[in-house]
Order: structure tokens, then C-alpha cells, then sequence
């Protein structure tokens, strides 16, 4: 009851900060909205109006190739720019509205900052504990940095592929979580979407069953201790990871206990964190409360481990 009364005073204490502070901050830019919004609607068929003009004239008049040739390159890069040019006023306005109202956002929760991770720690954490698929490449998005009751916390939105150019392919996107916790781990576990073939993420662990019906349905978990993994994977876990899953909307989610972090990637499509929506006003409350519950079930997961299961490593 105690902690039900907590995330409900933490709730309220978000709801009221975001009329007296965040609503304020935001109205300032709606003008600049409804600037944008006409600019993403007006641009696309004048630049494929502009592009089907240059295209009738080549083809109307003999021109040699030295002209036909930049004019032709010229006409697809206005057809492509016409596809996504909406993408990057709605972005470039989003960046600009996020730097002024995360810090406000962060401040409704214990100690959050709005912050570009670590890229160096996420090259080497990611690949080591088997969170991710095998990957070439990645990109780490502006995520949240900052802890809970003396967990540490990252909450990273980030995409990952293997090959380049047209042989690209993204292997994860979403959003990744770091938790870290007081002492080390002995097993480094790693638990996946369940799969055909059950091939173990990392070379050294081996796959163990668990007498959950939640994991062995739904799951794959590969450990190298399996006394420790029955202790760290219990059915209260599984509910608070699906609780997890459920808050983001996630398509997929993986899980590792790796050293003193718990790492938690939730595989999703969509732009996370997402505000500033064209279409609606910029005060439009449910693309703050979103990210409130998204930032919250991970707030409850950290306690799930700082109160509920104080872990005998």
C-alpha cells in the first residue's frame, strides 16, 4: 500500500508540474507549430511539382547530356527530399522544443538529465552481454541518465544493423536500459525471445529451463549459473519485464544480468520519447503523460529490486 501511495503521489506530482510548468514552456512554441505544419504540408507537392517541371522541360527541349545528366540527378533528389522532408521539420522542431522542457520534464523525478550516453561504454556493454543481436553498426540517440534510490540508470534509444548500403539490415532498435546494482552478478544470464533453433547469444553460456510457464513459452535463457539464474528469474520478475514490454509498446525484449548491470532492450519501430507532434497542439497533455508511464514502469522495475528482492549475490 505504502509503495502504491508512492507512484501515486509521484503521478500526481508529475500531472501537476506539467500544468504549472511544462504547459507554460511549450505554448511559447505553437505559433512555430502551426508554421512547421503548414511548411511540411506545402513543401512535399511543390517539390514534386518543381521536379515534374524540370523533367517536361528535358524532355520538351533537345538538351546535350552535359545538362540533361545534373538536371535528371536534380529531379530525384527533389522526388526524395518531397518523401521525407516532413521527417525533418518535424524533427529539427522536436530537438529544438526537447532542449527546453527535458530539464523541466527530468525534474519530476528523483535525479534524471536529459543527456547523449556514453557511446564508448554502450560499444563495449552491449556486444559483451549478449543484450543485442551480433551487430556492425549502431547509433545512440539523446536518452536519460541519472539514478533511483541509489540505482543507477540509462535509458538509451538507440538502433543497431549488420552490412552497409543496400545489404544493410537492422538487428534492434528500440530503447536499451542500463541498471545498475550494488554488487556483482556470479552469472552473466541472458534472456531472449524464444527461437527455432535456440542458439545461444553468447559462445559460453548454455541454455537451462526454468519451471516458469511465462519464460518457457515466451523465452529463451541461456546462463553459465543456473543456481543463481532460478534465483534472479522468478515469475514476479517475469511480470515486472512484461510490465515493461507493455509500457513501450515493444515488439520484442531481451534481458541480461551482466556484472553489477541489468540490461533491458525493448524492441520497438516507433520514435520513442516522442513529442512535438505537427498535428497536434503543443501542449497536447498525452504525449507527456506517454513518456511520464514509460520513465515510471521502469522507476517500479528499479524498486522491484531495491525493495522487493534484495539479491544475496
Amino acid at each position: 500500500m505504502i509503495e502504491n501511495n508512492f507512484y501515486t503521489e509521484m503521478r500526481n506530482a508529475f500531472y501537476t508540474n506539467y500544468q504549472q510548468n511544462i504547459v507554460p514552456a511549450v505554448r511559447a512554441f505553437e505559433k512555430e507549430r502551426k508554421n512547421k505544419l503548414l511548411l511540411a504540408i506545402i513543401l512535399p507537392p511543390l517539390l514534386i511539382a518543381i521536379a515534374i517541371l524540370l523533367a517536361s522541360l528535358c524532355a520538351k527541349f533537345e538538351l546535350n547530356e552535359f545538362i540533361k545528366m545534373p538536371v535528371a540527378v536534380l529531379c530525384y533528389v527533389l522526388f526524395i527530399l518531397s518523401l521525407c522532408i516532413s521527417l525533418i521539420i518535424k524533427k529539427n522542431f522536436e530537438i529544438k522544443v526537447k532542449n527546453n522542457i527535458m530539464p523541466i520534464v527530468c525534474s519530476c523525478f528523483e535525479d534524471l538529465k536529459w543527456s547523449v550516453p556514453d557511446s564508448d561504454k554502450c560499444n563495449k556493454i552491449f556486444p559483451e552481454s549478449g543484450i543485442i543481436p551480433r551487430f556492425s553498426g549502431s547509433f545512440y540517440y539523446e536518452g536519460f541518465v541519472g539514478s533511483h534510490k541509489g540505482k543507477n540508470m540509462e535509458i538509451v534509444e538507440s538502433e543497431f544493423w549488420v552490412g552497409s548500403g543496400k545489404s544493410r539490415r537492422t538487428v534492434f532498435k528500440g530503447v536499451v536500459i542500463m541498471l545498475d546494482v550494488n554488487k556483482e552478478f556470479r552469472s552473466h544470464t541472458v534472456i531472449t525471445p524464444a527461437s527455432l533453433f535456440k542458439n545461444s547469444p553468447v559462445h559460453n553460456l548454455k541454455r537451462t529451463v526454468l519451471d516458469i510457464a511465462e519464460a518457457e513459452k515466451n523465452f529463451d535463457v541461456f546462463t553459465n549459473n543456473e543456481a543463481e539464474t532460478r534465483c534472479l528469474i522468478t515469475p514476479i520478475f517475469m511480470q515486472k519485464l512484461m510490465v515493461l514490454k507493455t509500457a513501450f509498446k515493444s515488439r520484442g525484449v531481451r534481458c541480461a544480468f551482466y556484472g553489477n548491470t541489468i540490461l533491458i532492450a525493448l524492441h520497438t519501430s516507433k520514435d520513442l520519447f516522442s513529442l512535438c507532434s505537427l498535428i497536434r497542439p503543443i501542449d497536447d497533455g498525452k504525449q507527456y503523460f506517454k513518456m511520464y508511464e514509460e520513465i515510471s514502469s521502469i522507476v517500479e522495475f528499479i524498486d522491484y529490486f531495491t525493495l522487493d528482492q534484495e539479491i544475496d549475490l
